[in-house]
């Protein structure tokens, strides 16, 4: 069997793979919906700490973001034909990238073709949100690449920029103690700073205009922040799974960036929340990391998913337990504080 059909084969079964994923994930919740109100659903709140409370700290943060459950309609899918429509989108609009991805793209960092998928989130958003309110609705799409306003605590904005260099630092310093092996660093002019972040930005942005502009609202309304980001990671990852193998990385790379990815997105959503369910706030994070990790030395080749998807691991987990798992956003000490 040639290269071109065992690629194309790989191609169509993580796209299958996907597409399951987001169906199934829809599929349990109209199941256990069914079920009842009192059922299962009532059981895991409680672990949490109380159906009444929680609800209650979910009706506090729309509230705090100046929005409503029945005005976000609007703005954001709350069918599950609309998360199931945008996800087949995502998957089928970027088969086209995948099937001639494996050429790579002409720059010092180690990027197929099929990176340019990136803008393929946004695309489906824009579709679908076309579909339901015109184009008033790809308007109000786009403008939350610029949703600065919408950060009332702007210390937020640090984590937002500064995490992930602080993630990827303490993964080179790791690798550094533990005898890793690490090329030679080479020196990168400061002048080129400015273009990583541009072109980041706004392939970045094609990405999260769709992940937290479109999909992440309805899905943390339905399934609570933890849930949706670990659901959202997963599609997220099997996304990014093709371009992780066209890359030529080895087996266990793809399994342990995958890995990361997964609860890169848990970061992700615990920003975005604290940000004001800021669209900005994700993209620049997603830019700072995507940034971080051209610059490990040397243009990402030292890179070691094992690592940093660990580092990342630990930032989530005590983004967890500090803030809940129910809204990623109510900060547990300070509760304790004011009680």
């Amino acid at each position: 069997m040639d290269s071109n059909s065992s690629s194309t084969r790989l191609v169509i079964g993580l796209a299958a793979v996907g597409l399951g994923v987001v169906i199934a994930g829809v599929q349990l919740y109209r199941r256990r919906r069914a079920e009842g109100a009192g059922g299962p659903a009532e059981e895991e709140i409680e672990v949490e700490g109380g159906r009444g409370e929680e609800e209650q700290s979910v009706a506090e943060d729309l509230a705090d973001d100046g929005e409503a459950h029945t005005s976000m309609g609007a703005n954001v899918p709350q069918e599950d034909g609309s998360l199931i429509a945008f996800f087949a989108l995502v998957f089928a609009l970027a088969a086209p990238f995948w099937l001639v991805g494996d050429r790579k793209l002409p720059t010092a960092i180690n990027l197929p073709a099929s990176a340019l998928a990136t803008f393929v989130p946004v695309t489906a958003a824009a579709i679908l949100s076309y579909r339901k309110d015109g184009f008033n609705g790809v308007k109000q799409l786009l403008k939350k690449a610029f949703d600065y306003r919408k950060i009332k605590s702007k210390t937020w904005l640090l984590p937002a920029l500064l995490l992930a260099p602080a993630i990827y630092f303490s993964s080179y310093v790791i690798m550094r103690l533990t005898g890793a092996p690490l090329p030679d660093p080479v020196s990168i002019p400061l002048s080129m700073l400015p273009a990583y972040f541009l072109m980041f930005f706004i392939g970045d942005a094609g990405e999260e205009l769709g992940w937290s502009g479109y999909a992440i609202d309805p899905m943390q309304n339905r399934w609570g922040a933890l849930k949706a980001s670990i659901l959202l990671g997963v599609v997220w990852a099997v996304w990014h799974a093709i371009p992780f193998v066209q890359t030529g990385n080895p087996t266990s790379w793809v399994v342990w960036q995958s890995f990361k990815t997964v609860v890169m997105r848990i970061v992700i959503v615990w920003i975005y929340n604290n940000a004001g369910r800021s669209v900005l706030a994700a993209i620049l994070y997603h830019t700072s990391d995507n940034i971080s990790w051209s610059l490990f030395p040397n243009n990402g080749s030292g890179y070691d998913p094992l690592v940093t998807g660990m580092v990342t691991c630990l930032t989530a987990v005590i983004a967890i337990f500090g803030w809940g798992g129910r809204t990623l956003r109510r900060y547990r000490y300070a509760r304790v504080g004011r009680a």
